[in-house]
């Protein structure tokens, strides 16, 4: 029960932000922000089952379902997790303009720190939780850097929560739940860690800071 009220507070504020957002954009239209994304934005990689050998359909349906999803990069171009099979990944929902924006700075340290192992960080921007990633893509990067020195990739801008939820996210949220049992993702700079075999192991609140998820990374590292 206390489940279904909390996803339904969580829902009704979403609802209200956008209802605000739609006024706010309607009498402060703004040049540069950019497009909403649309579903056509990102695709799930996947394989034609019915063109596969019998021994191809066993394997492809062994294969976790995290290294189907192919989302797109900063310049719109297929950025397939296929390429992510070994290592350990972190994917990180960003936004620059918010307030725990100095959590860039943490997760380049964990980037550099591992630079020279199987590990992937991953930010995908997103302006859903108080408009507070307006901005291109482009822009982002540029910010990103100059700011935060940031090197690890910085993807297309998504929807982490509702109907046009970017498909990496309806697959996080499936196999990792959240705050107080909730799937819907509760602010930016939430962390979802994914195992070298493709399975979500670990999901962080908006409030853990980067370093404390260091020893869980050389954990999975290890293994």
């Amino acid at each position: 029960m206390a489940k279904n009220n909390a996803e339904e507070v969580w829902k009704s504020l979403e609802e209200s932000f956008s209802q605000i957002n739609a006024k706010f954009s309607e009498l402060y239209p703004r040049l540069d922000i950019a497009e909403k994304p649309t579903r056509e934005s990102t695709k799930e990689f996947d394989s034609d089952e019915s063109t596969l050998s019998p021994v191809g359909q066993l394997l492809h349906l062994s294969k976790p379902k995290f290294y189907n999803l192919c989302p797109l990069d900063n310049k719109l171009e297929p950025f397939p997790f296929d390429q992510l099979k070994g290592k350990v990944v972190l994917i990180v929902n960003v936004a620059s303009f918010c307030g725990f924006s100095f959590q860039y700075k943490g997760l380049e340290q964990i980037n550099r720190k591992y630079s020279d192992q199987p590990f992937v960080l991953l930010g995908f921007p997103c302006n859903q939780f108080l408009w507070q990633e307006p901005q291109s893509n482009e822009k982002i990067l540029t910010k990103c850097k100059a700011r935060y020195d940031v090197s690890f990739p910085i993807l297309n801008k998504i929807h982490v929560n509702g109907d046009d939820a970017d498909p990496v996210y309806k697959y996080l949220k499936e196999k990792k739940e959240g705050l107080w049992g909730t799937k819907r993702v509760k602010w930016n700079f939430e962390k979802f860690l994914i195992d070298k075999d493709g399975n979500v192991v670990a999901r962080y609140s908006t409030f853990t800071r980067p370093v404390t998820i260091i020893p869980k990374i050389e954990e999975l590292l290890n293994k």
